[in-house]
């Protein structure tokens, strides 16, 4: 399937806006970027739960700028939503919006919504293409993935020890077995995950 150079640009934004949904666990990080005559008009990422999912802060933002996006293309990094959880469907937000087209990174692994929000997107005569950066957008939600493909966590571990397998100096006189850049990355990684397990007799 053909993509341009506008799509690869516009999903590079869904998928920096995605990262920024930090807290939206459980649900999948996701984000979405509007383009209308060539040109961003807006962008959305999914909040915490019962707030709004991407689609629907892309839209919003739009509309408080005051674009109209009617006929506009949509980028989405996950396939949105086709029922009522905490909040409303976001495929029929995206259907009354009046876009035209809608491309999507990648496939919900969710059943509940695996395959039907795309279905009813293609219903409501809208365009649909899939595939676009899939690898990336695969990578931000891996875990949501896993739960919902495997029905278990993925899990990531982080040892700070020495090469000798010690966790400080005899004396306890050390502070830091890992850097201040090794830290700072544990860090990112404990923001990204849903639970954190710790101890010393692992």
């Amino acid at each position: 399937m053909f993509f341009d150079s506008i799509d690869f640009m516009a999903m590079t934004l869904a998928l920096q806006q995605a990262k920024l949904s930090i807290n939206s666990s459980p649900n999948p990080r996701v984000g979405c970027v509007i383009v209308k005559e060539k040109r961003i008009i807006s962008c959305g990422y999914t909040k915490s739960p019962g707030g709004n999912h991407a689609e629907i802060d892309a839209l919003l933002n739009a509309a408080a700028q005051g674009y109209d996006v009617y006929n506009s293309t949509v980028y989405i990094t996950l396939e949105p939503c086709s029922y009522f959880g905490y909040t409303p469907p976001c495929t029929e937000a995206l259907i009354k919006s009046g876009i035209k087209k809608v491309i999507i990174a990648i496939n919900d692994p969710n059943p509940l919504v695996s395959g039907k929000g795309v279905a009813q997107l293609i219903s409501a005569g809208i365009s649909v293409k899939q595939g676009l950066m899939q690898k990336e957008a695969y990578e931000i939600n891996i875990g949501f993935f896993s739960r919902m493909q495997r029905g278990i966590p993925w899990v990531r571990m982080k040892i700070a020890s020495s090469l000798d397998n010690k966790t400080s100096l005899y004396n306890n006189s050390s502070q830091w077995i890992t850097s201040k850049e090794s830290r700072n990355d544990s860090h990112i990684w404990r923001a990204r995950s849903c639970a954190i397990l710790t101890g010393k007799n692992i």
